[in-house]
């Protein structure tokens, strides 16, 4: 092999190499995902029947129990009751979910809400 085709092979290496170790890029879906909310596009591509398996799937770290505590379910800005109600709203009828966490709870709401809030939008 002679050093052309070397330098060449080795600048393609390093090429493929780095792009690897680099972030996503925006634009991509890794880049893109929000861990706050899940949004219209991605509850249209997830193979689940409730608001419950939904965030199971995408988003498990919300139900993470935070001082011995659930995250309180929102519908719409208005307090709705316990992770049950979850199971309540079918994918379809949800247009978006949010996580609000405790401070920013607190703030919007008062107090009571140590492990946040799980707002969710409906039709």
């Amino acid at each position: 092999m002679n050093t052309r085709k070397l330098g060449l092979a080795s600048l393609g290496l390093f090429i493929l190499l780095a792009s690897a170790c680099y972030p996503a890029r925006a634009g991509t879906a890794a880049a893109d995902r929000n861990p706050y909310v899940i949004t219209s596009e991605e509850l249209r591509d997830v193979p689940a029947d409730d608001a419950y398996e939904v965030i199971q799937l995408l988003r498990p770290a919300w139900f993470t129990q935070r001082s011995g505590r659930s995250p309180q379910v929102f519908v719409n800005g208005s307090p709705r009751g316990g992770l049950s109600e979850l199971r309540t709203f079918r994918r379809e009828m949800v247009t978006e979910l949010r996580y609000i966490d405790a401070t920013d709870a607190t703030t919007r709401w008062g107090t009571g809400y140590m492990a946040g809030v799980i707002d969710v939008t409906i039709r």
